[in-house]
């Protein structure tokens, strides 16, 4: 088995080529770093990466499922791991590794707590996707995806003031969001109010008008907003 360091620069050199352009020859060096030495998780991860850049994510899942094994304690093998699973549509699996992520300190544990929250929603556990959205505010209170995952898992389990408090945030930093009108829209509509939420929709049917979701709740709220005219 090579040494550490000669691992190392074999792996380098490999990624420069990736990087660069050369899949090719780059998966071929990754494939002779691994021949060599089976245990070098990251020549596993960047072969992973090769497979998803071809759209084989089953090749993909076998060589994350590999450095997972081989180091469990690397927080970003499991969250590539779990964007894998979400990308495939098995939203109870990506959980399971974006829980291992974030809990492993993975590189980019914003990234992580954001797909988290997104898997919580996916399998229905709305307080956890609230609560994974909130963790990725803590990193970064300004971050329009957590604030919007917040909103809407908020709206879902009944926190309302939380919930217009995030969608807000979203329409202070970007006044044209039209999915964070129509959120406010679905709270207007709780809370009783179909007149501010028509006019919501109304806003966010101007900024995209062939958004069939929002035309349909267009109808449905125009016809509760009736009575409030008359």
């Amino acid at each position: 088995m090579p040494a550490p360091q000669d691992t190392a620069a074999r792996l380098a050199a490999a990624v420069a080529l990736h990087q660069n352009g050369d899949v090719e020859k780059a998966e071929e060096q990754y494939l002779g770093i691994l021949a060599d030495d089976p245990n070098a998780t990251d020549a596993h991860k960047m072969l992973a990466l090769v497979a998803l850049g071809r759209g084989d994510f089953d090749e993909a899942l076998s060589y994350l499922d590999a450095a997972t094994s081989l180091a469990p304690n690397v927080g970003e093998y499991w969250h590539l791991l779990g964007r894998i699973h979400l990308e495939t549509g098995d939203s109870t699996a990506a959980r399971d590794a974006l829980s291992k992520a974030v809990a492993r300190e993975p590189m980019d544990p914003l990234g992580a707590q954001l797909d988290l929250s997104l898997s919580h929603a996916r399998c229905g556990d709305w307080q956890g996707a609230l609560d994974a959205a909130e963790a990725a505010l803590a990193a970064d209170p300004n971050n329009v995806y957590a604030l919007r995952a917040a909103a809407n898992a908020a709206l879902t389990v009944g926190r309302d003031d939380l919930a217009q408090d995030r969608f807000e945030r979203v329409l202070a930093a970007n006044p044209s969001d039209a999915e964070t009108l129509e959120g406010l829209a679905r709270l207007d509509r709780k809370r009783g109010d179909p007149v501010a939420a028509l006019i919501r929709l109304e806003r966010a049917l101007a900024l995209e008008p062939d958004n069939a979701e929002f035309a349909y709740m267009r109808r449905v709220v125009a016809a509760e907003a009736v009575p409030a005219w008359h």
